[in-house]
C-alpha cells in the first residue's frame, strides 16, 4: 500500500515480505493481530542470519509462553480471564469431587468441555518450539492442516499454540 512519504507495496498482502521493509538490526515495528481485539505485538529484529538450505522457513528459534486463546476478547479481557482461572479451577474440582461422592458420572461427563477449556488456560505458560516449527512447516508447504482446526474420522480437535487436543464426538 502507498502513502505519501512512505514505501509503496502491492495491494495484495500475500506479496509483501518482511524483507521488503529493510529493517535494520535492533529496529522495532508494531504488528497488530485481530484488529477487532487490538492485539499489538512489538517485534524487534535481533539479527539477520544466513539461510540454511537444509532448514525450512519460516522457523521459530525460541519463544516464551503460548498465545492467548482465540477470540478471548483482547488483552484486557484476556488478563481478567487469566486472573479468574485459579478460582474457576478450584470450583470445577469441587464440583467434580461432589459428583464423584454422589456417584454422578453424568454430571462429570457434562463437565468434560469445561475441563478442556480450563486446561487450555492452565497451560498458557508452556511453549513447544518443535510443535510451532511443525505448524510453520505445514504453512510453508501450503498444507491446510497448519490452520488451527482439523477434523476427521469422528474426532474433532484443535491444534493451538503447539499443542494438539482432541474431543471425541458423541
Amino acid at each position: 500500500m502507498y502513502h505519501d512519504g512512505g514505501i509503496s507495496f502491492s495491494k495484495n498482502p500475500n506479496l509483501v515480505k518482511l524483507s521488503d521493509f529493510k529493517f535494520r538490526k535492533n529496529e522495532r515495528f508494531t504488528y497488530e493481530y485481530d484488529f477487532g481485539d487490538c492485539w499489538e505485538h512489538t517485534v524487534r529484529l535481533e539479527a539477520r542470519l544466513p539461510l540454511d538450505k537444509d532448514k525450512t522457513y519460516p522457523r521459530c528459534i525460541d519463544g516464551q509462553r503460548r498465545a492467548p486463546p482465540e477470540d478471548c476478547g483482547g488483552p484486557i479481557a484476556f488478563m481478567a480471564r487469566r486472573d479468574e482461572i485459579p478460582m474457576l479451577e478450584f470450583e470445577l474440582l469441587e464440583d467434580i469431587e461432589d459428583s464423584l461422592r454422589s456417584d454422578d458420572l453424568a454430571a462429570i461427563r457434562a463437565r468434560i468441555e469445561d475441563i478442556g477449556e480450563l486446561q487450555e488456560w492452565l497451560e498458557l505458560d508452556k511453549f513447544a518450539r518443535r510443535a510451532v516449527n511443525h505448524q510453520l512447516k505445514q504453512f510453508s508447504a501450503n498444507d491446510p492442516a497448519w490452520r488451527l482446526e482439523q477434523q476427521g474420522d469422528g474426532d474433532e480437535g484443535t491444534y493451538t499454540n503447539g499443542l494438539w487436543s482432541r474431543r471425541r464426538q458423541a
